[in-house]
């Protein structure tokens, strides 16, 4: 699967789920990163499937300052 068909269905799952794609997004990349491959066959290879374009700290560090926008404008 080629990263923009994996990253507009990332986006789509979210939004789908209610939530706002950047946490998806956010959520996915992360765990992109943070499994790494002597992880158990199973998670590992879930975690394998997540394409480089998520994982980009760029594309984080930009869901990251949308996701805190949003909860520090939602409580003003």
């Amino acid at each position: 699967m080629d990263p923009l068909t994996a990253s507009l269905m990332a986006i789509g799952s979210g939004s789908a789920a209610g939530l706002r794609p950047y946490f998806t997004v956010l959520a996915l990349g992360i765990a992109g990163l943070a499994i790494p491959d002597s992880a158990p066959e199973m998670i590992a290879s879930a975690a394998r499937q997540i394409p480089a374009s998520i994982a980009n700290p760029w594309v984080l560090a930009i869901c990251a300052v949308l996701a805190i926008g949003e909860a520090g404008l939602d409580k003003i």
